[in-house]
């Protein structure tokens, strides 16, 4: 049986292909997907602080 893992937030893409990540703007608050290779720069506003956005899977983290 082979598993395979996927990430939630990156698209799956073909092997010639750049991953593209979907990030939020911290001033305007747009979506903006950004390849790899691209500068991190909201494509509305131009501001360079943006966030990744949580992920919807439910995470359990086991302290002692």
């Amino acid at each position: 049986v082979c598993l395979t893992l996927k990430r939630m937030d990156v698209e799956e893409t073909l092997p010639g292909q750049q991953a593209r990540m979907l990030y939020i703007c911290g001033s305007c608050g747009k979506k903006t997907e950004i390849q790899t290779k691209e500068a991190l720069m909201c494509s509305a506003c131009g501001c360079r602080i943006l966030y990744k956005p949580r992920t919807k899977k439910v995470v359990q983290v086991n302290c002692r």
